[in-house]
């Protein structure tokens, strides 16, 4: 379907697979809100094609 391009470090990405960069739990600062639904939906059905 697609075609790699021949300078693509695939080498450097197959190391992130194996060894991906991974942070505590402690680093990372969630913020839950309430979602914007109508913001959700305008993005599903007009931008994705969702019925």
């Amino acid at each position: 379907k697609y075609s790699v391009p021949d300078e693509w470090a695939y080498e450097k990405a197959r190391e992130l697979f194996k060894e991906p960069d991974i942070l505590s739990g402690d680093a990372v600062d969630l913020k839950w809100t309430e979602p914007d639904e109508e913001g959700l939906i305008a993005y599903m059905v007009t931008e994705k094609g969702f019925g």
